[in-house]
């Protein structure tokens, strides 16, 4: 028997697979939206960090990117604790990161309750997480 064929399910698309014949079982990530055209992000978000010379925001689109690859490339997931000095781009690379998926509410805080932190992490399987420090 051949092994089931490994898809990613984003909101009403299916990557990889037949949205016809793709059983999902399981929450879905609520929140991944589209939310505009990609060469408007592309232009404003994706360009701008890319070329502003901030370690954080080209790091926030590099982590982004990778994590929904990383179970096809049979990769382990990874995090990143991001430890530099106020104002040094972090808050504004964690915003960039949860742009990849859609709306900034893909940003959670750590100011959060264990239950909510769980909550976050669940519905953000093979996707980034961003968690920030400011509330």
């Amino acid at each position: 028997m051949k092994p089931p064929k490994t898809v990613f399910v984003l909101g009403e698309e299916v990557i990889g697979g037949d949205p016809e014949t793709t059983l999902f079982r399981g929450a879905a990530a609520p929140n991944v939206a589209v939310a505009g055209a990609l060469r408007e992000w592309r232009r404003h978000v994706a360009g701008p960090a890319c070329r502003a010379g901030v370690r954080w925001w080209r790091m926030a689109l590099l982590s982004a990117f990778s994590a929904p690859l990383l179970k096809a490339a049979d990769q382990p997931s990874f995090g990143i604790h991001g430890l530099d000095a106020s104002s040094g781009g972090k808050t504004c690379g964690l915003r960039i990161a949860a742009s990849v998926f859609g709306p900034s509410r893909f940003l959670s805080s750590w100011n959060s309750t264990a239950g909510a932190i769980e909550a976050a992490a669940a519905s953000s399987t093979d996707l980034v997480l961003a968690l920030d420090e400011i509330g």
